[in-house]
C-alpha cells in the first residue's frame, strides 16, 4: 500500500508521525504487508506549476512574476527562531533505530 499524504501541501511532522507509525500498525494489524508513506509534494516543479496555474487562473493573470529561488541543495528545513537545520524524518525507522 502506497500512502500518499494530501491533507497538507508540503511534509507536516504530526502527519507525517501519524501515517508512518500509528496508521502503519493498523495496517499490519489488518495484514497489509507492504507499507510506504510517501512524502509530501513539497517543492516538486510539477507540483509548484500547477499552483502557480490555479493563481494565475484566480488572478486572472497570463503570468505570475519571476521569483528567485536557491538552488536544492542549499534549501534547508528550519525555524525561523533558531539556527539549527533539520531534514525531512522517517519517524518508523528513526524509532527502530532507537529501540534497537
Amino acid at each position: 500500500m502506497l500512502v500518499v499524504p494530501i491533507a497538507f501541501v508540503s511534509d507536516h511532522v504530526e502527519t507525517a508521525f501519524e501515517l508512518d507509525m500509528e496508521v502503519r500498525e493498523e495496517a499490519e494489524e489488518a495484514g497489509i504487508e507492504h507499507y510506504e508513506v510517501m512524502t509530501g509534494l513539497n517543492d516538486h516543479p510539477a507540483f509548484i506549476d500547477a499552483l502557480a496555474s490555479v493563481s494565475k487562473a484566480h488572478l486572472g493573470l497570463t503570468a505570475l512574476p519571476p521569483v528567485e529561488q536557491a538552488p536544492a541543495k542549499e534549501r534547508k528545513l528550519a525555524c525561523h527562531q533558531c539556527i539549527q537545520n533539520a531534514e525531512p524524518l522517517c519517524w518508523h525507522k528513526r524509532t527502530a533505530a532507537a529501540l534497537s
